[in-house]
């Protein structure tokens, strides 16, 4: 059975390479982000995001974060708006029509569409944050017990190419994770908003310079996809958190030949992929406003 943190929401090869290249391009809007949000705008677009993608550092990261901002000020409707957008961002992956109509409702409730681009920059931001403590942890709690989850062997087309990117990813990425939970620890527990965004900034510097180098790798990357036959590559996701699982109705398989679930007929005599999990589709997630309602209320409840 796989470990708590490899059940969380995991980058893949092919989806960390198409994120980085999104993320890379967005480095100069979250360093502009400062001057075009206010602290507690910023702070409800990563604390939303970072609940539904529950990672460790995150959290810690967002928890002292807050201490330094308001997030009882006036902000009112703007501040749940601001909220809504990073659940739902953290929910289909920064895609979808739920997201994007969000991100048209920031700009148009604040009368400035430089708001909705800063936003979005930061929950890029944030996503890359959430996605390299839960890949980091994943590999150590979950693929290096022999603990991992089942379903990476498709996504990677074997476990030890999987555990190969995990591995090295975890070894590029364990310096800036580390100084992630240093900087975690020396926020004070003031208000002060002038302190909130310097702390950003040095966030983003941090993030970028390993950032830009993975974004360039990717951008190097996808044509040879491409000229493989492998254009799906740019509709790649990361492995969602199993809370988003639910089982497979009687009548259906995994084949793993098509790397699909299929009619039982299909795939006659397998009885072993009867306990196969499926993830949820994202039109039933995006029906299911309950999520993002759940998450919003828990942060008005907790402010």
């Amino acid at each position: 059975m796989a470990s708590d943190d490899a059940n969380k929401k995991l980058w893949t090869w092919e989806s960390a390479l198409v994120d980085h290249v999104r993320i890379m391009l967005r480095i100069p809007a979250m360093l502009l982000s400062t001057a075009i949000l206010s602290a507690e705008e910023m702070e409800a677009v990563e604390s939303a995001l970072s609940d539904v993608n529950d990672c460790n550092i995150s959290k810690l990261y967002c928890r002292h974060a807050a201490r330094m901002v308001d997030m009882n000020s006036s902000g009112g409707a703007n501040l749940r708006l601001f909220k809504e957008y990073g659940a739902s961002f953290g929910i289909r992956n920064g895609n979808g029509w739920g997201v994007q109509e969000i991100f048209e409702n920031i700009a148009i409730s604040t009368g400035q569409a430089s708001k909705a681009s800063a936003a979005q920059s930061i929950a890029f931001l944030q996503m890359w944050m959430d996605l390299v403590g839960n890949t980091i942890l994943g590999f150590l709690k979950g693929s290096m017990t022999g603990n991992g989850r089942s379903e990476q062997n498709v996504s990677f087309e074997g476990i030890f190419t999987h555990m190969i990117f995990e591995g090295i990813f975890t070894l590029y990425y364990l310096v800036p994770y580390i100084m992630l939970v240093i900087l975690a620890a020396i926020m004070p527990a003031v208000q002060n908003r002038g302190l909130y965004k310097l702390f950003h900034i040095v966030k983003v510097l941090i993030a970028a310079s390993f950032i830009i180098p993975f974004g360039v790798l990717g951008i190097i990357s996808l044509p040879i996809y491409f000229l493989n036959g492998r254009e799906d590559i740019l509709s790649a996701s990361p492995l969602p958190s199993r809370g988003l699982y639910r089982a497979i109705p009687d009548g259906e398989a995994f084949d793993s030949n098509e790397g699909n679930f299929v009619a039982a007929t299909a795939t006659a005599g397998n009885d072993d992929n009867a306990d196969i999990e499926q993830n949820i589709e994202d039109e039933s997630i995006i029906e299911d406003e309950s999520t993002i309602e759940g998450s919003i209320n828990v942060d008005d409840d907790a402010s």
